[in-house]
């Protein structure tokens, strides 16, 4: 008899552990599934994705390179090398394929060697329902050149970025 109760004792002890164990693991995958790094890597394949998607769709990436080139030539010309969508600027209409893109902000640098066109196309964006930053996604196009890394990466080096080369002369930054 004196076996039977400590056997009670034990199997109620272990039932009250699984469902403390359940919460636990719970609260566990619910914070993995809403944590920051995980949107960030998911908002980041999005954006990588529809990129690739616009430009491929417009003609390329050597398409790119031509309108690239093409804005540093007006640069040079209009002396007009900043465009900011949330101001109301808007791309020339020639610039068809960097019009898709739909970038926040476009620069152009005639002064630096190379020339070269600095393209965000998302990021750090505020919803008005979340306090939440977009993961930043940049396109960077250095004329005349064909580096690993270049310029691109001595530029973005403050703020932990590192460009990837996409083709010569292009890089993404993210």
């Amino acid at each position: 008899m004196a076996d039977s109760s400590a056997h009670h004792k034990r199997s109620r002890g272990f039932l009250i552990l699984i469902p403390l164990g359940v919460l636990v693991i719970s609260l566990v995958s619910v914070t993995i599934h809403n944590s920051d790094w995980h949107k960030s890597w998911l908002e980041s394949r999005a954006q990588r994705n529809f990129v690739f998607t616009n430009v491929e769709s417009a003609g390329g990436w050597n398409t790119f390179k031509s309108e690239c080139d093409a804005l540093i030539s007006y640069t040079r010309t209009s002396g007009q090398g900043t465009w900011l969508s949330p101001r109301g600027d808007k791309l020339p209409d020639s610039f068809r394929m960097l019009r898709t893109l739909n970038p926040s902000r476009v620069e152009v640098s005639i002064d630096d060697k190379p020339a070269h066109v600095l393209i965000k196309v998302f990021g750090m964006t505020r919803t008005r329902t979340a306090v939440r930053d977009t993961p930043c996604y940049f396109l960077f196009y250095q004329q005349d050149t064909n580096y690993d890394h270049g310029y691109a990466g001595d530029s973005f080096a403050y703020m932990n970025l590192k460009p990837r080369k996409i083709a010569d002369s292009i890089f993404e930054i993210y």
